[in-house]
């Protein structure tokens, strides 16, 4: 154990929540608070970048005159849960959301906005447990627990965040292998969709088109370029400007199924994976 120097150590009354008297430890940790009889409080130590790890009481009821010690156990911060946030639709990093971290053993909230950044570094405690939950407008809400039970020594709990658009209209068009023409049936799958584009002009579409895990990754990438091209040129052929869709193939990269390289899996299992998502993200006209 290391002596805290520098640490505000005050005494709460508990019945009236004033701060009856409040010292800074010298530098070997020690520090002398005078407080009167016959009363309960709460002795509290902060310093920068340390917790106190348990709630400290004491009382001098009954007590006569002279000196008692007490020791308060400070942790040095050094555990955080950390991330990087995406869209799923474009896989690439999420700007603006809102983290809200809920104390679940203490019953505590803190909320942040991540303005300028897509990464979350978040300062947590030892031995409670925590739901954080991510927003942002237009997205779908996403969270995730932790458990911090036992991780004195500190570090980093990370998880990655994937959100979702939100969507009012979306459909999934499949594809057989090795080809990248859409069928009349899929067609008529993605004619309510150019309805729902022309009846919120400020609406965007979005079209994610994918391969199954045969064949090379780098095939599978060009396969999948072409199907997400030929959904796209579909929506623009009904009218719809090129500037409100977006369009991206992601090869194997995000896979359904366990159907894997490597993993033997019947015909039904690959044909799942042969598909482009297509959602409208809707901003109702003002």
């Amino acid at each position: 154990e290391e002596r805290v120097p520098g640490a505000t150590v005050s005494a709460i009354d508990l019945v009236t929540g004033d701060v009856i008297d409040t010292d800074v430890a010298d530098n070997n940790g020690v520090y002398r608070l005078r407080l009167p009889f016959d009363k309960s409080y709460k002795i509290e130590a902060k310093k920068e970048g340390f917790a106190q790890m348990d709630d400290v009481d004491y009382s001098t009821f009954g007590k006569a005159m002279g000196i008692d010690s007490l020791d308060i156990v400070l942790w040095k911060h050094n555990l955080f849960a950390k991330g990087n946030i995406y869209s799923n639709e474009l896989q690439q990093p999420l700007k603006g959301v809102t983290v809200k971290v809920h104390d679940l053993t203490d019953f505590k909230l803190d909320s942040i906005v991540l303005d300028d950044v897509s990464q979350y570094n978040l300062p947590i405690w030892p031995n409670k447990r925590y739901r954080i939950e991510f927003s942002k407008a237009e997205y779908l809400p996403s969270e995730i627990e932790l458990d911090t039970k036992g991780q004195l020594k500190g570090g980093i709990i990370t998880n990655d965040i994937l959100m979702l658009q939100e969507s009012i209209a979306n459909t999934i068009i499949h594809f057989e292998y090795n080809k990248t023409f859409i069928s009349d049936a899929d067609i008529r799958l993605m004619r309510p969709l150019v309805t729902v584009l022309k009846k919120f002009p400020r609406s965007t579409l979005n079209i994610g088109a994918h391969a199954d895990s045969r064949g090379t990754n780098e095939y599978n990438q060009k396969l999948s370029d072409e199907r997400a091209k030929n959904a796209l040129n579909y929506f623009i052929s009904q009218g719809i400007s090129r500037n409100r869709i977006t369009a991206k193939g992601f090869g194997e990269s995000l896979l359904l199924t366990r159907c894997s390289d490597g993993e033997h899996c019947e015909e039904m299992e690959h044909a799942v994976e042969r598909r482009a998502e297509i959602k409208v993200q809707v901003k109702k006209n003002r």
